[in-house]
């Protein structure tokens, strides 16, 4: 049985009590779900002793579990609706609602998990009551590195923020505890394990099985170790009849031909391979299930275990659905006045927070082993280094590794000392690598794949960048896009910047043409525009932007040219704009016609 008391600043009142008959309540619920705010309904009628009692924002909420005396919400009014007879239905927000009353001004943190997470919580309790206040608990989700930088320009709502920046990224448990009169926020990297056990026939109210078949394979071209002389990978064809690929008939009779590719870098042999790509095809058979159940809570009916809440996992066996394994609450919903309408909502079986980081880096370790191939080759075909130690004053020694006997005579330099350690492949005049407060400096930095919060860069160039050739370069500190792209016997060159676009066609004998629009060389009329280029009459031609719905033209020039629907034309000028250089311009009626360049080409 439940109880529900309402608290206006410190006078406590009973809301419901089902051994008092002024004190019934119609309806009453709560809702929790993993990781967000719980929420509190129920419905009051005019005859409750404490109807009055209830005053939003400033009214406590909270609800006992009198078997054991725990409190499992607190919360406040946040809503009243009431129908024709003055019934209320309040609704009630937890107190994890309470971090979105302070906004977190623009920031760049770095540093732990713990440390952000208390910074946070500390401006939170710096401007809220003594209610509001939320402390730090137990915080066992660390990065690999335990550092990290999380910065903003906004302010944000405390709780978005530990939600976008923390759980969203990390993962991890959001659990709000009561200690003492005390709110407490754990984040937590591994999930609480639930003494209960969910069986079919007893607690089982309902299971849904969802069934995916992206990861059915019924044909497999399984692929080893790189050979370091020819490139190619071991392969299977050599034990497997010659082919390189291995099939499941029966799935093939029932799904057809769904092939894949599968590489293990470290095999290489290929009867060892042969025997991987089985096992592999062999677990293609099962598709990918999610399942969820609903269930009651044990505690619901008296049974001496803990409260499931959001947040455990749970023992689950269902003989005929063949089940036996622990899964995840992701959601409950517990009825105050029936504990058999109580619903609890499990998940398939997912990973912990630890798991999913040891996954990750067991991933990104395959990627840099591919990637570092060209490495490899280079420092096996290396000569070795000579060592010389420099001993100081204080005891301590810097030591040196060089490519010639004579650390002067060496071109390549390596140095360790107490700021870090650094590299130069030129004698001394650039230098390059990693200082002890994690500092990295490097002329070229090759890697599968960058995770970062801001990144400072002078250029960047796509992969097949080649100067007046292919490719497109963004020039951050010039604010200038160039695109280069050949076709037949020209190269062209865009240029994006302040507003303008600037087009360059070149041959190869060395002619250059240019265009360039400027915003205020543009007028769009009304409705949907075509940006074209043409003639506009017969004896004319320029660039223009036509209307498709009313046929009105606007041609740019010096001076504008606007056609109208009914014909009409505004003409600009006309005349010869004459350069020191001997080139010039010519124009008919605000329209560019001709001209000569410097080099006396006429176009």
């Amino acid at each position: 049985m439940y109880t529900i008391k309402c608290n206006n600043l410190g006078n406590e009142k009973l809301l419901m009590d089902v051994r008092d008959e002024e004190l019934i309540i119609q309806s009453a619920e709560i809702k929790e779900d993993l990781n967000k705010v719980p929420s509190l309904t129920f419905s009051i009628p005019q005859k409750n002793l404490n109807y009055q009692e209830i005053k939003k924002l400033i009214s406590e909420i909270y609800v006992n579990d009198m078997d054991s005396e725990n409190e499992i919400f607190r919360g406040r009014c946040m809503s009243e609706d009431m129908d024709f007879y003055n019934t209320k239905t309040v609704t009630c927000e937890g107190t994890l609602a309470y971090l979105l009353d302070t906004k977190y001004p623009p920031y760049v943190h770095t540093g732990s998990v713990a440390e952000f997470l208390k910074d946070l919580l500390d401006y939170h309790n710096s401007r809220a009551t003594e209610r509001q206040k939320v402390y730090l608990g137990n915080v066992t989700v660390v990065d690999p590195n335990d550092y990290i930088r999380r910065e903003s320009q906004d302010y944000t709502e405390v709780y978005n923020i530990i939600q976008d920046k923390l759980v969203s990224s990390l993962g991890g448990w959001i659990r709000l505890r009561r200690v003492n009169g005390k709110n407490y926020l754990d984040y937590l990297a591994e999930y609480a394990e639930s003494d209960q056990i969910m069986r079919f026939g007893e607690n089982i109210l309902d299971l849904t099985q969802h069934a995916k078949a992206e990861t059915i394979k019924t044909v497999i071209i399984p692929l080893g170790a790189e050979d370091e002389e020819t490139g190619e990978r071991v392969n299977i064809t050599t034990v497997n009849n010659g082919v390189n690929y291995i099939k499941d008939d029966d799935l093939v009779a029932a799904y057809g031909w769904i092939e894949d590719v599968v590489m293990w870098d470290d095999v290489t042999e290929p009867e060892n391979l042969l025997k991987k790509a089985k096992e592999y095809l062999e677990n293609c058979r099962n598709m990918e299930i999610t399942i969820e159940i609903s269930a009651v809570d044990a505690r619901a009916y008296g049974m001496d275990v803990k409260r499931l809440i959001p947040g455990m996992t749970v023992d689950v066996i269902s003989e005929p659905h063949g089940l036996n394994d622990k899964f995840l609450c992701s959601s409950k919903t517990t009825n105050l006045l029936d504990p058999s309408q109580d619903k609890v909502t499990l998940g398939r079986s997912i990973d912990t927070f630890t798991e999913t980081i040891q996954r990750q880096q067991i991933e990104i370790s395959k990627k840099i082993g591919q990637t570092g191939n060209n490495l490899k080759d280079r420092i096996n075909k290396a000569s070795g280094l000579y060592k010389t130690e420099v001993p100081q004053e204080d005891g301590s020694t810097i030591t040196y590794y060089h490519d010639k006997k004579k650390l002067n005579d060496s071109m390549i330099r390596m140095v360790f000392n107490t700021a870090g350690f650094s590299i130069s492949a030129d004698g001394g005049e650039h230098w390059y690598g990693m200082t002890v407060n994690g500092e990295f400096i490097s002329k070229i930095l090759e890697t599968t794949g960058i995770i970062a919060d801001w990144i400072i860069a002078g250029m960047l160039k796509s992969k097949d960048f080649d100067k007046n050739v292919k490719g497109v370069a963004f020039d951050l500190d010039k604010g200038v896009i160039e695109s280069y792209s050949t076709s037949g016997e020209s190269t062209y060159k865009a240029y994006f910047s302040e507003g303008s676009v600037q087009v360059e066609r070149s041959t190869k004998n060395g002619n250059t043409s240019m265009v360039v629009i400027t915003a205020n060389m543009i007028r769009a009329l009304e409705g949907g525009c075509e940006f074209s280029v043409g003639n506009v009459t017969d004896n004319t031609k320029g660039i223009f932007i036509m209307n498709s719905n009313t046929n009105e033209s606007l041609q740019l020039g010096p001076d504008a040219v606007i056609y109208t629907k009914d014909g009409t034309r505004y003409s600009g000028k006309s005349g010869r704009a004459e350069f020191s250089d001997g080139s010039y311009l010519d124009f008919r009626r605000g329209f560019l016609v001709g001209g000569k360049t410097e080099s006396g080409t006429s176009f």
